[in-house]
């Protein structure tokens, strides 16, 4: 038990988060200084191996060990990584350990995708028997061990995955048996982890003899182990790492202080010509799809206060684009890997093979409505059903090679998948392995014959592989290859496609980018939804936006989607009436809409925090009520206001036109929050956008009702807040969206049309326009 004593005007300066996360850092390295030492050689007791019924013959010599922990609530995957296995002084070193995180940031327990992350190397890498090699299994990182691969019994070295399937096999007679292993995660020790370059490089393997598996569907970590005499010692450690992580805060991960200058390989000019070549070959006969590509490149030292750190991208990477195929890894000879991949290539379990492959894409929405018509947009959208069959195709033909004949199939085909930040079209293909002496084909057998992904070549892929070979000016590198593992024990294998991924390498850093190119395809859409596809990995390199050079001497500022606001607030305002909160679920979802646009937050996640804390405000209180909840990025209560009910407004309400107008795009209208300087002092004010167009007040929607009854109000375009009150009257059919401008306005109070403003706290009043000056209309005719 120690302590440190700081005077205010330290740790109450700009440093002083910082500080005391140093604090916390130290706490936590005495608490688990058992685990960093080399392998211990005291005299332990040897740990009951785990040897169950099974059909694994072996000769080998070393054992599989097993233990479980249950996970608490408070249990956080980001804060038991950097705690156990690596943080940012871990890859401050000159020489990291290798590291490995499998993780499923958009794991459910409702879904058998993202069901487990996976977890090896970094601190616990040092006393165990994990080493490195390359596509020719030669020794990068590690000791001679039992996991090395015995060379002199190779027989093909020139085919890296013939040399992957025999060390397989090697692994496999390693470990003693009969073991049965159907009630363990997929992955089990020993195991190859690393990845697949896409044109034959940039192939490098981890292979561990430890693995910590957390599976969400029943919050479990399970630690295994082949080998050793200190398997119950790093048991131990895991606990303690479980059960303590939850009073471990996060590592400092500081930012660039100054936008980070980027460059694309391929100058705007230079990859519209590309993709008109493309659409040549395409016509001439030689392919119906090519996926083309680019790369974009930093420095990652621009200067001493501009320092990226890879870990700290990864986190804002898997925060602002959380799905199930995210990976961190340290690979010597490649570096640092941040991917944040929503594709899956392939999946080998118990002899049958599932593909995922993607091709579709639309942002999400800023609100409920839009969101549903960008969906139904990419489900019926002609080009993107083209893509994505043309790749399902492909992915057939690859799987008819390997597979059982009849076996292969389409279960979901053109399904919409929602992300925290864009939908997605995928489809699902799958096969059986055949039996080959008593078990299935190998996974590497699957892996060879499927690889590259046909989603990064095109169709036909051998003869679309040698056209972009002609026109991409360098190398992809790990960049539409592969990155997963191999478990030899149980012949399993998951693999994803290796996009929206940042690799750290030395001096340098690079995210690749690129589209599929058919024969409709537009030269400039194209080029736009290289950039887009960039964004999420430049956001997460500095939190904010980059410059990023497309010609030369041209520097564009690129920003993300909606920038990431941490700083601001969201607050919803609603009205309890007889024990009941009105509009509670378009409340709740609007907060978690902005929470997702604003904070990057996953909408669930956010929804969730929302209705707990309200939950736990409204004990004891009886309407009616005037409630007001403000949430910070951290989804923790900042302000919490239970006033009586407003009276009934007097009506007509006087409404006076905002002496300036705003600006329709600006992100402050359309999600309510605690900067207000958007809107003018006064609640009177009826406020128009800069295309003369009106939009709303300061604390209500509006609108014009019509002849029938119904009221006209204005389109989300314009620049407003979709207020609740203002859905419920558009989904009731008692209102529709339109455009209102300053002079319809105008004809509309001298023909005496009926004005209304309207809220979830006040329902609905009339409201009376004040005339302006001729000056005034005559400016914004």
């Amino acid at each position: 038990m120690f302590g440190v004593q700081f005077h205010p005007e330290s740790v109450c300066s700009e440093f002083g988060w910082q500080i005391c996360s140093n604090v916390c850092r130290m706490a936590r390295d005495r608490k688990f200084r058992v685990c960093r030492p080399a392998r211990s050689s005291l005299d332990l007791p040897s740990p009951r191996p785990l040897t169950r019924t099974g059909s694994i013959p072996s000769t080998g010599n070393l054992q599989l060990f097993s233990r479980s922990f249950p996970v608490g609530d408070g249990f956080d995957m980001r804060t038991f990584f950097e705690s156990f296995i690596c943080d940012c002084r871990d890859i401050a070193e000159d020489e990291p350990a290798p590291v490995v995180w499998l993780d499923s940031a958009k794991s459910s327990k409702h879904s058998s995708d993202g069901r487990y992350t996976f977890m090896c190397g970094g601190r616990q890498a040092r006393g165990s028997n994990l080493c490195v090699v390359d596509d020719k299994l030669e020794l990068l990182w590690g000791r001679d061990s039992e996991l090395r691969p015995d060379k002199s019994q190779l027989a093909d070295p020139g085919d890296p995955f013939v040399l992957l399937r025999e060390y397989c096999d090697q692994l496999r007679g390693k470990v003693g048996g009969p073991l049965e292993v159907s009630s363990l995660p997929p992955l089990i020790p020993p195991c190859i982890l690393g990845t697949l370059g896409y044109d034959g490089q940039s192939t490098v393997y981890i292979v561990s003899d430890r693995i910590l598996a957390i599976d969400h569907s029943i919050d479990m970590v399970t630690a295994l182990q082949v080998g050793g005499d200190d398997s119950e010692r790093w048991f131990d450690c895991v606990d303690k790492a479980v059960k303590e992580c939850t009073y471990l805060c996060h590592t400092f991960c500081p930012t660039p202080v100054r936008p980070l200058e980027l460059r694309v390989r391929d100058t705007r000019g230079c990859y519209m010509d590309k993709i008109e070549a493309c659409q040549q070959a395409i016509a001439f006969g030689d392919s119906y799809e090519l996926c083309l590509t680019t790369q974009i490149t930093t420095s990652p030292h621009d200067g001493g206060d501009n320092t990226v750190c890879p870990l700290c991208a990864f986190i804002r990477l898997r925060q602002r684009n959380p799905t199930n195929y995210s990976a961190f890894m340290y690979l010597p000879t490649i570096g640092y890997v941040a991917c944040g991949s929503p594709e899956r290539f392939c999946k080998v379990a118990e002899g049958c093979v599932e593909m995922k492959p993607i091709k579709g894409t639309r942002p999400r929405g800023q609100d409920p409505a839009e969101d549903e018509s960008l969906v139904a947009d990419l489900a019926t959208s002609p080009k993107d059903f083209a893509e994505n069959l043309m790749v399902v195709d492909l992915v057939r033909n690859d799987l008819n090679t390997v597979c059982e004949t009849g076996s292969v199939h389409c279960p979901k085909l053109m399904k919409v998948e929602s992300y925290q930040n864009y939908h997605q079209l995928v489809s699902t293909v799958c096969g059986r392995l055949p039996i080959e002496e008593g078990y299935h084909a190998s996974p590497v057998a699957a892996l060879k014959a499927l690889f590259p992904a046909g989603s990064m070549t095109g169709a036909p892929k051998v003869r679309a592989c040698q056209i972009l070979d002609s026109l991409e000016s360098g190398p992809r590198g790990i960049y539409s290859g592969a990155i997963g593992y191999v478990a030899p024990l149980n012949d399993s294998a998951d693999f994803a496609v290796v996009i929206r991924t940042i690799v750290f390498n030395g001096s340098t850093i690079t995210t690749g980018c690129g589209g599929a190119i058919v024969a409709g395809s537009n030269t400039k859409e194209e080029w736009d939804e290289v950039l887009v596809k960039a964004r999420p990995q430049l956001w997460s390199l500095t939190g904010h936006h980059v410059m990023l050079t497309t010609e030369v001497g041209v520097k564009t500022v690129i920003h993300p989607k909606v920038s990431c606001m941490t700083h601001l607030r969201l607050f919803e305002t609603m009205l309890l009436k007889c024990g009941t909160i009105e509009f509670l679920d378009y409340h709740a979802q609007r907060f978690a809409a902005s929470a997702a646009a604003l904070w990057g937050v996953p909408r669930d996640e956010a929804e969730a925090a929302f209705r707990r804390i309200l939950n736990t405000k409204l004990v004891g209180v009886i309407g009616p009520k005037r409630l007001r909840l403000e949430m910070n990025s951290e989804l923790v209560e900042e302000g919490w206001r239970c006033d009586e009910c407003p009276l009934p407004v007097a009506t007509p309400q006087p409404l006076r036109l905002s002496d300036t107008a705003v600006d329709h795009s600006d992100l402050r209208l359309r999600h309510k929050t605690n900067d207000r300087r958007v809107y003018p002092t006064q609640p009177d004010r009826l406020l128009y956008n800069e295309r003369g167009e009106v939009t709303e007040t300061a604390i209500a929607n509006v609108g014009v009702r019509r002849e029938d009854g119904v009221i006209i109000t204005p389109a989300g375009d314009c620049g407003l807040l979709p207020g609740c009150y203002r859905r419920w009257l558009l989904e009731t059919g008692k209102a529709v969206e339109g455009i209102i401008t300053l002079n319809m306005l105008k004809g509309f109070v001298k023909e005496g049309r009926e004005i209304v403003c309207f809220n979830s706290v006040r329902g609905i009043w009339r409201a009376q326009v004040q005339v302006w000056s001729t000056e005034f209309y005559h400016n914004h005719e």
